[in-house]
């Protein structure tokens, strides 16, 4: 703790050293995951061959978009704030033990049949929703850094 981009960074870096994953690497960064694949490749360029972005979120997003993009952002925040707290209680679980795969959002329910009880086991629970309020808290300080190197100001 604090969950910085840099110590995400130096912790996927020690994680692919001791599990003794050979260079170079092919980083894979989706969301939040893509500005953790650039740091990664400015802090380490001879050990990345190439990044994958998958819908990575751009470090100046806040800036180029609407005001209302900056309402939307407070209330998904909200939302996940509920959500983590329902899933402490345990609301969440007995919602997928009632309802099934019928409790998952819309998106997971076009996924393929063999993947969605997974969605429901690991998606309900208190961490999934933690760690993405711990990527939105994280988020003012990657807009804050540099596009060409990653620098926070």
């Amino acid at each position: 703790m604090p969950r910085t981009i840099e110590k995400i960074t130096d912790e996927l870096h020690t994680l692919l050293e001791k599990a003794g994953i050979p260079r170079p690497y092919l980083l894979v960064g989706a969301s939040f995951g893509g500005h953790v694949a650039r740091l990664f490749a400015q802090q380490y360029p001879n050990e990345v061959a190439g990044i994958v972005l998958l819908d990575a979120r751009h470090e100046a997003i806040d800036q180029r978009m609407p005001t209302v993009w900056r309402q939307f952002k407070s209330a998904g925040k909200g939302m996940y704030k509920f959500l983590w707290l329902a899933s402490q209680l345990g609301a969440l679980k007995f919602l997928a033990k009632m309802m099934g795969e019928k409790a998952a959002p819309p998106i997971v329910q076009r996924l393929p049949p063999e993947i969605r009880p997974m969605y429901l086991e690991v998606g309900f629970q208190p961490k999934y929703f933690k760690s993405n309020l711990d990527e939105l808290v994280q988020l003012p300080e990657v807009e804050r850094q540099d596009e060409n190197g990653y620098k926070v100001e």
